[in-house]
């Protein structure tokens, strides 16, 4: 492995583990209280966007595939595709992971929860 790929790497885990830590944020701001929810999501808009100016200069994306149709060839993990037939038509319902990408490499695959498109 070369250096510049574990730095990849590294930088693909961080930005997951710093989307999954944006998305704990955001859930707070909806349950804080109204005087401090303006200066919560300036912080949370402020920290977004320095993430995304970081992922701008790897040419790395992070992508959540929620509220989209699921297709097999998406780069994620179904952690409840037990559940469900192959017939069924599901729609992603909640990633718990996102998938980073670097160009058109997959460095993370994400991980994902599926409903049922007529029970959503």
């Amino acid at each position: 492995m070369t250096e510049n790929t574990k730095i990849m790497n590294s930088l693909a885990t961080l930005a997951r583990d710093y989307w999954r830590l944006l998305r704990s944020y955001e859930r707070l701001i909806a349950e804080s209280a109204l005087n401090n929810h303006n200066r919560l999501k300036s912080n949370y808009r402020n920290a977004e966007r320095r993430l995304s100016i970081v992922l701008d200069e790897y040419n790395l994306k992070i992508i959540s595939y929620e509220g989209k149709k699921y297709t097999p060839n998406l780069a994620v993990t179904v952690v409840n595709a037990d559940e469900f037939s192959d017939n069924d038509e599901l729609i992603i319902n909640q990633m718990l992971e996102p998938t980073v990408m670097h160009g058109e490499q997959v460095l993370n695959i994400g991980k994902a929860i599926l409903s049922k498109e007529e029970d959503v």
